[in-house]
């Protein structure tokens, strides 16, 4: 099972689109950001850098946890774990918004 860490900010909601695509179960996490959630001690154990989203794949490769964090790298790995038989339909999907992904440009390099 997968926990996914996230608030509805278009990252958060990429990542859990991602996960939907590819058939992964998961639980969600509301991470209220106007509240600092996302800056908690609990919330940075899992992500320094205390931004959302994240997982957490505690049946990771080798059955060990696995922790994920930015929508783009969560998509990759979600990717990467999907049944295969889902393969195709999902990879059109993930193409797409890892285009979109990989393609935004912060502030300060525009």
């Amino acid at each position: 099972m997968i926990d996914l860490y996230a608030a509805g900010t278009s990252n958060g909601m990429r990542a859990r689109i991602g996960l939907e695509e590819c058939g992964l179960k998961y639980t969600l996490h509301p991470i209220a950001l106007e509240k600092g959630e996302n800056k908690t001690p609990q919330f940075v154990a899992l992500n320094p850098n205390a931004q959302i989203p994240v997982i957490v794949d505690h049946e990771g490769p080798g059955g060990k946890p696995v922790t994920v964090s930015q929508s783009s790298a969560i998509l990759v790995y979600a990717w990467q774990v999907i049944p295969r038989r889902i393969l195709i339909a999902s990879s059109a999907v993930l193409i797409g918004a890892l285009a979109v992904t990989s393609t935004k440009r912060s502030p300060a390099s525009r």
